[in-house]
């Protein structure tokens, strides 16, 4: 007699849903990378035109407040990516919480799974033993 898990249907929906999770937690770690660049490169562009800026000698009012205003511009631009990362943190450890209940729900599933499986076996095990038992006792007889 072959096995038949009870719940199969809702163990493959189950690790159906922690495979999307980790899809999804995957996706939120990859946006979240992505600003974090972004935002490297920003900090890296606006160091190197302010070390461009120290080492010009002679400059108008004028230059100085386009300058100004360029840096002022990227440390905006700066404060606005270190708020999409923030709320990147808080889309990614969202989606930690969710691929954890997923993980939880789907443990559970497993767990009846084995109870059962185990259950299964010694079930066979015992009819096995139960017909093993009534071959030696007709041999026996005879």
């Amino acid at each position: 007699m072959k096995f038949k898990f009870s719940l199969n249907s809702v163990l493959k929906v189950r690790s159906h849903k922690k495979k999307a999770e980790k899809n999804e937690m995957a996706k939120r770690v990859a946006e979240k990378q992505e600003i974090e660049r972004q935002q490297d490169h920003l900090k890296e562009e606006l160091n190197t035109y302010v070390q461009s800026i120290a080492d010009e000698e002679h400059s108008t009012v004028r230059m100085m407040k386009v300058r100004s205003a360029h840096v002022q511009t990227k440390q905006q631009q700066i404060n606005a990516l270190d708020n999409e990362k923030k709320q990147a943190e808080d889309r990614v450890e969202e989606q930690r919480k969710k691929l954890s209940k997923a993980h939880q729900d789907l443990h559970v599933i497993e767990k009846a799974y084995d109870i059962e499986h185990k259950a299964f076996k010694d079930q066979s095990s015992k009819e096995e033993q139960k017909f093993l038992d009534e071959i030696a006792t007709q041999s026996y007889k005879r």
